[in-house]
């Protein structure tokens, strides 16, 4: 009597380089546009740096509100309460200007009285 085992096959990770890579789903025929990205980028981190700063600040605004988006159907389920991708933004902006209420003021009226 023969006893045999079958291996399992064994799951090999892949390094988190290639995991990173492979979540852009990057095709042949989109090389060229990456190439391109890349070298502008290149041109603008010599050129104008601020520029290339905001441009990335936006692209990091615009993934975090994607991610946000996508995990609000779980809260709302959580919270037993729709919550849609407006209420977020109602509040953000409100937040916003709120926030942007809040200077110093200029005390003009004390530069009168320094003349005197």
């Amino acid at each position: 009597m023969t006893i045999s085992f079958q291996s399992q096959p064994q799951k090999t990770k892949k390094p988190y380089s290639k995991q990173f890579l492979s979540s852009f789903r990057i095709e042949e025929k989109d090389l060229i546009f990456v190439i391109g990205g890349i070298g502008m980028a290149i041109y603008l981190a010599v050129t104008d740096l601020a520029l290339l700063i905001t441009i990335l600040a936006s692209f990091a605004i615009a993934g975090s509100l994607y991610f946000i988006s996508a995990c609000l159907p779980l809260v709302s389920k959580k919270l037993n309460f729709r919550i849609s991708i407006w209420h977020l933004l109602t509040v953000v902006c409100g937040l916003t200007l709120a926030f942007s209420s809040f200077e110093p003021s200029h005390a003009l009226f004390l530069t009168g009285l320094v003349g005197l």
